[in-house]
């Protein structure tokens, strides 16, 4: 999904904020749903619309502040 793709592109192993690495891997294979809150952090994170990261959009629009 788009967030391993972005993850990947930024050079971490995984978002900068706490999550465990279950819950990190649980969300990339699409086991559990990632929580809005997390939505809203990795958007400004990788600077890209909410729902780029949810595939509703093909293009990764500037997060507007």
């Amino acid at each position: 999904g788009r967030v391993v793709q972005l993850d990947r592109a930024d050079g971490t192993n995984s978002p900068l904020f706490t999550v465990s690495m279950r819950t990190y891997y649980n969300w990339i294979n699409e086991e559990t749903d990632i929580p809005s809150s997390a939505l809203i952090k990795m958007s400004k994170l990788f600077h890209v619309d909410i729902n780029y990261l949810l595939e509703i959009s093909a293009e990764p629009a500037k997060e507007v502040v």
